[in-house]
């Protein structure tokens, strides 16, 4: 071949790449769409995660073949949906933006689908801490919703608009948009949809100190959740019931609580949650009087947050410090900043460890039971 020429296909080679192309791209979008089911209704959840992981870049490749063509809008929109799921708990935060946000821009035309691929970048964008862009987002969900009559859909889209009011410090309007949402839900009947509703209406009520009825949610999301096999949903109730035992001064009940959340979490490989929970596990060390345990955990989880470019929310991030300076109080300068260089320095694996009482070598392996 001369120096500057270009391969090219024939017309016939071309048609067969390309029919190869679908095929791989079609194959793929099947996989995602069966991931997506058992990443929503629960079962297998860390099974299922860990082989997209494996098939990420394969399913990189159908998303690229896709979003080449207008004509493919649907076909990307709900590849790029079922996705979300994975990404947002395996952390590609950004990864997820972009893939939405590319497929989001092949049409316009007002579906549920467009709707819930609205809300997935909206909660996404959320965890990066960008909040203008996810009540946007939200917002817009909201207005396709109301337009097409998903009654289903403008729960999940009023309980997001929650949470954003909610990170911000308004626990009013959030329980308010909540309840009205848990509401519906309930006349609707179906159980499942339930765990979102009632994990976020009882950070809510935890957060306004209103401890029994927090916990009256936690636990029937809970309960639900064990019925289910919802792992990612019950991590959640599990650690709220944690934060309500350590807010009624029981830091023994509350780390009992803390680790069963947080072996969850790390058996499914969901790291953007983690830092919360290491912090929590922190706090529950530091009240049973061990700060240098306490400070390696902090010091653990601002690092993985930062790794993840995970945002902390404004209502949280004075109370982070707040919980800094009382680690730093009780055990001195010195020995918090040996202690914080530790944390620092360890791996996700390792941190984990820490916050269960065990070896890291000899922790779970990947999959749940």
């Amino acid at each position: 071949m001369t120096s500057g020429a270009t391969l090219s296909l024939s017309p016939t080679r071309r048609g067969e790449f390309e029919c190869v192309q679908q095929t791989h791209a079609e194959y793929y979008f099947r996989l995602a769409l069966a991931a997506r089911s058992h990443l929503v209704a629960g079962g297998d959840q860390a099974v299922w995660l860990d082989r997209l992981d494996l098939e990420h870049n394969n399913l990189r490749a159908a998303l690229t073949w896709a979003v080449e063509d207008p004509a493919r809008a649907e076909f990307a929109l709900t590849l790029a949906e079922a996705m979300y799921h994975f990404w947002n708990i395996r952390g590609y935060l950004s990864e997820g933006r972009c893939w939405l946000e590319k497929a989001l821009a092949l049409s316009d035309t007002p579906t549920e689908l467009r709707a819930r691929a609205l809300n997935s970048i909206g909660r996404l964008a959320q965890v990066q801490g960008d909040y203008g862009s996810a009540r946007a987002f939200h917002e817009q969900a909201l207005v396709v919703q109301e337009f097409i009559g998903d009654d289903p859909g403008m729960c999940r889209s009023l309980e997001n608009l929650a949470i954003l009011s909610g990170s911000q410090g308004d626990y009013e309007h959030a329980g308010g948009l909540l309840e009205q949402s848990l509401a519906v839900r309930r006349k609707i009947g179906d159980r499942p949809s339930l765990m979102p509703t009632l994990n976020n209406l009882a950070i809510v009520n935890r957060r306004r100190s209103q401890y029994a009825r927090a916990e009256e949610l936690y636990l029937e999301s809970a309960a639900i959740a064990r019925e289910t096999d919802s792992h990612k949903a019950l991590s959640h109730a599990l650690n709220g019931l944690g934060e309500i035992r350590l807010m009624q001064d029981d830091p023994v009940a509350a780390l009992a609580f803390f680790r069963e959340s947080v072996a969850i979490r790390h058996q499914l490989g969901n790291r953007p949650d983690l830092p919360t929970l290491l912090g929590n596990i922190a706090m529950a060390f530091y009240r049973q009087g061990d700060g240098l345990t306490a400070a390696r955990l902090i010091s653990a989880s601002e690092s993985l947050r930062k790794e993840l470019g995970i945002a902390v929310q404004p209502s949280n991030r004075a109370e982070i410090e707040e919980n800094i300076a009382n680690v730093r109080a009780l055990v001195g300068d010195a020995a918090f900043e040996q202690a914080w260089a530790k944390g620092r320095a360890m791996s996700l694996d390792e941190a984990v460890a820490v916050a269960l009482g065990k070896d890291a070598r000899h922790l779970p392996g990947s999959k749940l039971s």
